[in-house]
């Protein structure tokens, strides 16, 4: 993962910058207002390299017309994230969840080479959010006390994780270059290196897993699949030739406290389904009472295969599975 901030009229216009990949902006509010800064801060981050983003803070109603006055006032270039800031107002009042959706995708209608995020706080996105439509990525906040890991199931993109003494995020990419690739966009691929392209899967019900027999996953919620890598079945997530690297977040119920789980990807044959190629095996456990494990993936899937990701279990007579899978996939088709 790569950290970053997120800045607005309250930091200065040099905020820091080492140690950071990325910056997100604030740029307008409702219909009236721009942080005085938004310039000056834009072109500090530039200058250091990083990748840029500006933000909205989004009001209730007029949705066409902040969304127009967004994109208009904001100081975005080619290759920059968008954002809706999604929460309570300083009134106390907040848009609903149908007004964020049209937002997002008014932003979007407008920027077409643009990704455009959601950033809302884990009780908005629980207790308010009724459709999990988050256009190209989820922005969530939690100050849990654990950076990368915030306590929601959906798949996400980037993590503020505290804002003290600075807002300050985990964005999950693998490097710089990588999420500044994404942000691109089709349309303006960068020199240095191909887009990767983002595959977010998760599982909608829990899956039997029987004590000692391998367990391909099925994939039966599909939060994002830019380059239609989500094969046929349900289980692949990645079907060749491509490169890959995620990491997937599954959840174990019925595991014994010394009960052992293990991962492994499998290329399998795209017609017939059956295995070609298994990978060796990555091993969590004995337990402890932990039922929530990240399995990182990475590897090449070749023309003509499907990769799937297969679980076993031990030690445990009903055991069941969910959980989420993000991958950054480079299509070599």
């Amino acid at each position: 993962m790569i950290k970053g901030i997120d800045v607005s009229s309250y930091q200065a216009s040099d905020y820091p910058t080492s140690g950071y990949d990325f910056v997100i902006v604030k740029a307008t509010e409702g219909r009236s207002y721009i942080n005085p800064k938004q310039g000056a801060q834009a072109a500090h981050g530039r200058e250091a390299g990083l990748v840029l983003g500006f933000y909205h803070f989004l009001w209730p109603g007029n949705i066409k017309a902040q969304a127009a006055y967004f994109v208009e006032k904001c100081a975005s270039r080619p290759g920059d994230v968008l954002a809706c800031d999604w929460e309570h107002t300083g009134s106390g009042t907040a848009a609903s969840n149908g007004e964020k959706d049209a937002f997002i995708r008014e932003v979007k209608r407008l920027r077409p080479d643009h990704r455009v995020l959601l950033y809302c706080n884990r009780d908005f996105w629980l207790n308010r959010d009724t459709t999990s439509y988050a256009g190209d990525g989820l922005w969530i906040a939690q100050y849990n006390g654990d950076p990368g890991n915030p306590d929601i199931r959906a798949p996400w993109l980037i993590h503020q994780y505290t804002s003290s003494p600075i807002d300050t995020n985990l964005a999950d990419f693998p490097s710089r270059k990588a999420m500044r690739a994404w942000a691109a966009g089709a349309s303006t691929p960068p020199e240095e290196d191909d887009m990767p392209e983002y595959v977010g899967l998760g599982k909608k019900e829990r899956q039997k897993l029987a004590d000692g027999v391998w367990t391909s996953l099925t994939w039966d919620a599909e939060y994002s699949d830019e380059p239609g890598m989500h094969g046929s079945g349900g289980r692949a997530f990645v079907k060749g030739a491509a490169l890959y690297q995620g990491t997937a977040y599954l959840n174990f119920r019925g595991l014994p406290d010394d009960g052992q789980v293990q991962a492994r990807l499998v290329e399998t044959d795209a017609d017939t389904g059956k295995a070609v190629h298994t990978y060796s095996p990555g091993e969590h456990g004995p337990t402890i009472g932990r039922e929530f494990f990240a399995f990182p993936i990475t590897g090449r899937c070749k023309k003509g295969r499907h990769t799937v990701l297969q679980v076993i279990q031990h030690r445990g007579e009903d055991v069941t599975v969910d959980g989420q899978l993000k991958v950054l996939v480079w299509d070599r088709g």
